[in-house]
């Protein structure tokens, strides 16, 4: 068998890019988008969603985006209920206790 053919004999990397520091960040996702041949609709796209993120890690300095999608406490550090939550949580119990 001819070891040409197979496929085993050539082995592709991955495309890689890093892109240039000194570039601002919307010059760094150009670079990037173009290197693999992305629409300029989509880095419109990912553009938008980025400045969100930005926006709001900017209003949320102390959450990390695990927090942010997780807003109930953990179970260890459980927080107390105001007093509007504690009656509906009494009336639930009343409730479903019938």
């Amino acid at each position: 068998m001819n070891s040409a053919n197979t496929n085993t004999d050539c082995v592709r990397a991955p495309d890689l890019l890093a892109p240039n520091p000194k570039l601002r960040l919307r010059e760094q996702l150009r670079e990037v988008m173009r290197f693999k041949h992305y629409s300029a609709r989509t880095e419109q796209a990912y553009w938008h969603w980025i400045r969100h993120f930005i926006m709001w890690a900017r209003a949320h300095p102390r959450l990390t985006p695990d927090e942010g999608n997780n807003p109930t406490p953990h179970p260890s550090h459980p927080q107390p209920l105001s007093p509007s939550d504690a009656e509906r949580v009494a009336r639930a119990g009343a409730i479903v206790g019938r």
